[in-house]
């Protein structure tokens, strides 16, 4: 079952995605009539600044993007030993609203350039993460939930080939 939060998540996005399409109109950037992957560098860029800029305003830290990293670390925890560098202030609520703002904003941009309706993506990700909501559902110690050991993950490819994806 949905809850209203849930519900106006889902309209937020679908709204978020139409206005993402009409700002790479106006800003003359690649706009994708079926998935595919472009303008990689720019957008992995983009994605990394703003998620970056975003843990800064939430923690204090500078952060430092260390993608070889993640394939050794298996616990949040020691993730997040190997990227702060140094508290430099302290958290500012208010940019984190602006650094989740952006990362939606460049997020949604990389899923228009790509040709990726997002809405549909994100609708299959939600159902998925709500069937973790299991009774006797677990949580990891910094307070991630687990999967159910018959939890099975969203068919992204099946929601891509709806749009005209042929891989």
């Amino acid at each position: 079952m949905i809850s209203d939060a849930q519900n106006s998540v889902w309209h937020f996005m679908c709204q978020m995605n139409a206005l993402a399409e009409e700002r790479g109109v106006t800003t003359r950037q690649a706009i994708g009539k079926t998935p595919t992957i472009r303008d990689a560098d720019l957008r992995a860029a983009l994605i990394m600044e703003e998620a970056r800029e975003t843990a800064e305003a939430l923690t204090g830290y500078v952060w430092e993007v260390r993608s070889h990293l993640l394939a050794r670390v298996r616990g949040v925890t020691d993730a997040l030993e190997g990227f702060r560098l140094a508290r430099v202030r302290g958290p500012d609520i208010v940019e984190v609203a602006d650094g989740l703002a952006d990362v939606l904003v460049v997020s949604l941009g990389t899923a228009v350039a790509c040709g990726i309706d997002l809405s549909p993506v994100f609708a299959a990700v939600m159902r998925a993460n709500l069937a973790k909501l299991t009774e006797g559902a677990r949580f990891r110690v910094d307070g991630k939930l687990e999967k159910p050991p018959d939890w099975k993950p969203p068919d992204i490819a099946a929601v891509l080939r709806t749009q005209g994806w042929e891989g």
